[in-house]
């Protein structure tokens, strides 16, 4: 009797221990799972849709003139507005100009400039988006040096480039933030005899067409209308924009060019005048672009035709006057000439 009642609960305590070690794997089971999915899904929130890489030479003499470029690929999504800072070693590298052709950002909100010794700064919307690999940002041209504290000890230093605080948005109508991995630059800066390599051009050319068009955004300036402009030089880059409105084509030089940035908000917001548009690269060659009225003035309302109209009809009667001075006095002369 006494080994019956041993061998149930023999068999009871097997059966709680397999039991457990059930409840054991289901719960490993539930927690595996749970940590795989928890895993996925940060890789699906938070995978790079943004790669920026630096592109510099490896190796390079003091004193030579370089280009660095800043690229974007955008890992097959979509981007429609990009922002950061670019530092580089202020004490190897000098800043000699920061280049905008071929950009995809058309509307600058920060345009790119040195804030301070070795950090350029630069924030920009794409409009329409862009997806690619090779998404040219921006140009910076450098020149390297050394300070030599110790000439006898110097052969080479290295210089960095590298990237800070940068956001892309992805064109989604949200403006959703997304990762960025970036790919930084290292230079190293060789002392030899070699003659310093410039990367200067004579620019005599201006810069390419371009076409201003007008926008009007509840985002921006009130709801009011706004002018966008992207001019692209491909030699030495566009260095400023001027911008004037007249209602009067004719009339159009006695106005004077004031200085613009895109977006310019517009002084005529009925959109009756000519705008025109002037972008100057560093060279100094112009190209203008010009917009003709969206609404156009009424012909009653136009005072240059009501001064052409005046002008030829003074100088109808100027003609008639003159002609009938010269008249009546012609033959007079040919009779005293006679007599």
């Amino acid at each position: 009797m006494d080994g019956v009642v041993e061998a149930k609960i023999k068999d009871k305590m097997i059966k709680n221990k397999k039991s457990k070690r059930k409840i054991r794997d289901r719960t490993f089971l539930s927690y595996f799972s749970l940590l795989i999915f928890v895993f996925f899904f940060y890789i699906f929130n938070f995978a790079f849709a943004g790669v920026i890489d630096v592109r510099a030479p490896e190796k390079i003499n003091v004193n030579d003139e370089f280009r660095v470029f800043v690229f974007i690929d955008t890992e097959n999504e979509e981007i429609n507005a990009v922002e950061g800072k670019i530092i580089f070693s202020a004490d190897l590298l000098e800043l000699k100009d920061i280049l905008e052709a071929n950009s995809i950002i058309s509307l600058w909100i920060e345009r790119p400039r040195l804030i301070q010794d070795g950090v350029v700064i630069f924030s920009g919307i794409i409009p329409g988006g862009y997806k690619g690999k090779e998404g040219l940002l921006l140009t910076l041209v450098f020149k390297s040096r050394i300070v030599e504290t110790k000439p006898s000890l110097f052969e080479a230093e290295k210089a960095n480039i590298s990237l800070k605080d940068f956001r892309i948005l992805l064109n989604d109508g949200k403006g959703t933030e997304t990762k960025t991995k970036v790919k930084e630059a290292k230079i190293l800066i060789e002392k030899t005899e070699k003659e310093p390599i410039s990367v200067s051009q004579i620019d005599v050319l201006p810069p390419e067409a371009f076409k201003p068009e007008i926008g009007q955004d509840p985002n921006l300036f009130n709801g009011k209308y706004f002018l966008v402009f992207q001019a692209q030089d491909k030699q030495s880059g566009v260095a400023s924009y001027e911008v004037k409105e007249v209602r009067y084509k004719i009339f159009s030089f006695l106005k004077k060019w004031e200085f613009a940035e895109s977006p310019y908000l517009l002084k005529d917001q009925k959109l009756r005048s000519y705008i025109f548009v002037k972008a100057i690269d560093k060279a100094g060659n112009e190209r203008i672009e010009f917009i003709p009225p969206q609404n156009p003035l009424r012909w009653y309302e136009r005072i240059d035709i009501g001064i052409i109209i005046i002008v030829i009809g003074l100088g109808v009667v100027i003609i008639r006057y003159l002609w009938s001075v010269f008249r009546f006095s012609f033959p007079f002369k040919q009779n005293a000439r006679k007599n």
